[in-house]
């Protein structure tokens, strides 16, 4: 056991009580968190955890007009004395964002004025709170050094994927990237007409649940008519994922809680039926997600990866031709804080390659939102880190990303409640601005295979989509329009 104390702002900002409460060390190669116990008093916080090893401390801070981003310190030791939590939060993004410069400059590109701008102003707030410890006017500077970081990272974001698409757009070419939505019903002749032209792709999303209500008595019209609209608008579709371990899944499994065996041919079944329906006309599969994840029907780890295994191997036996993904739920690893997780989607990843199955590529969702499948908020130096450690696999990434997009948005951090959206909105300005700037930084990349958006209409539950509930387009289908003219 080694445990680290910290000096807490006091009195918290908006927000910082429900940050706390999300703080977790993080280490290894893939900076994932492992389990940390928190201690929380009016101004200090007591961690402690299981590894001795030094590590990182990570917290989705609130930073004025960003939201409440997650930021990490640098790599702390273990010592009696307390660290102030602010100053080091700053050390650690200051550190990051340094790093992140010099990088660029590396490969030759100068970063904009307003980027250095900003890491000045960063710099400046930084030696201000380190030579006046334990004031008020240190955390004041800590904050303001955190903000400007965040700002200049932002810009420099811009800077990235605004150079690396005019390269991949050099003499006309066109980028090869898949650009898509996914689909759960049939769209109508005017949302097909804005389909259209957004999209060079689809992704038809099967519910097992409405297929499959009794077991062996299949329903597959909505199925069938959305691969048929796809095939009738010269799409070459995408089905999948197959089995979702984060959505419902048919109520008549309960029962087989715990029988792994029974399960198993369950999942591989409703997987031949569906595969042997449509190989002729689907060559492209999402096999299953979340089973990095989601714990269910008493299936551990271990287990979903023999389960994961095992579906893939019937899948190439029966389509030896397709192309077959595996989705990755929070694919930064969010739920790692508990006892129940000990592989992180990167290993849980690495592990499946290892074992000798022929996986075609890993798709990785990046949610963003209020509900449990979102992953904390992260910005692009730390989304870049992700793409780029994946990309390490040697295999093609798919990246299918959502985030609310309400005509008026909610009150997001209501009663100091933790928010998960960009600029703590679920507003269609945020929506916007986040969904455009992740899919151009996957346009940025040769490994990114394809961009889906995770939903096309809004429900009566969420808001989600491109389009309204009565049709309306929202900003963010606009832009992704014009990204397609300028760029695919």
């Amino acid at each position: 056991m080694g445990s680290m104390n910290f000096h807490l702002p006091n009195p918290l900002p908006a927000g910082g009580r429900s940050a706390v409460e999300r703080v977790q060390f993080t280490g290894g190669y893939d900076r994932t968190p492992f389990p940390t116990e928190a201690k929380l008093s009016p101004a200090a916080l007591q961690l402690t955890k299981s590894q001795q090893e030094s590590c990182a401390v990570t917290i989705p801070w609130p930073v004025e007009t960003f939201g409440s981003p997650v930021t990490s310190t640098a790599t702390l030791r273990e010592r009696p004395e307390s660290y102030d939590l602010l100053v080091e939060l700053a050390r650690g993004k200051l550190n990051q964002l340094r790093n992140a410069i010099a990088e660029l400059e590396a490969q030759g590109l100068s970063p904009a004025p307003e980027v250095m701008a900003a890491a000045k102003s960063a710099t400046q707030a930084f030696v201000t709170a380190v030579l006046n410890p334990g004031t008020a006017q240190s955390a004041a500077d800590a904050g303001q050094t955190i903000r400007h970081c965040y700002v200049s990272s932002d810009a420099l974001m811009r800077q990235f994927t605004g150079t690396a698409i005019q390269l991949r757009t050099q003499g006309q070419r066109r980028i090869p990237t898949r650009w898509g939505c996914r689909i759960q019903s049939v769209p109508n002749a005017a949302e097909t007409a804005l389909f259209k032209a957004a999209f060079t792709s689809v992704v038809v999303v099967p519910n097992w649940a409405e297929i499959e209500i009794a077991s062996t008595n299949f329903d597959w019209r909505n199925l069938d008519a959305m691969v048929d609209w796809a095939i009738a608008n010269n799409y070459q579709p995408t089905i999948g994922p197959l089995i979702d371990f984060g959505e419902p899944l048919p109520g008549w499994l309960d029962g087989w809680e715990g029988e792994l065996p029974s399960l198993a041919a369950f999942f591989c079944d409703f997987i031949e039926s569906v595969v042997h329906r449509y190989q002729d006309r689907v060559k492209n599969w999402v096999l299953c997600s979340g089973f990095n994840h989601w714990n269910r029907y008493g299936v551990s780890e271990d287990d979903r990866l023999r389960l994961v295994g095992r579906m893939l191997e019937l899948a190439r036996t029966t389509d030896v031709d397709a192309r077959w993904v595996i989705g990755l739920t929070q694919p930064w690893g969010d739920y790692l804080g508990g006892d129940d997780h000990s592989y992180s989607p990167l290993v849980f990843s690495d592990t499946l390659l290892r074992s000798g199955l022929s996986v075609n590529g890993f798709e990785l969702e990046l949610f963003a939102g209020n509900d449990d499948r979102a992953s904390l908020l992260r910005d692009g130096l730390d989304t870049v880190r992700l793409l780029d450690l994946f990309g390490l696999l040697g295999v093609p990434l798919d990246v299918v990303a959502r985030h609310p997009g309400r005509a008026k948005a909610s009150d997001s951090q209501k009663a100091g409640d933790l928010s998960k959206c960009w600029r703590s909105s679920d507003g269609e300005p945020a929506q916007s601005e986040w969904g455009d700037w992740v899919s151009k930084l996957c346009l940025s990349y040769a490994h990114i295979r394809s961009f889906t958006w995770a939903a096309w209409t809004d429900t009566a539950d969420d808001a989600l989509g491109l389009v309204t509930a009565d049709g309306r387009p929202k900003p963010l289908l606009r832009a992704l329009q014009a990204r397609r003219e300028q760029c695919l």
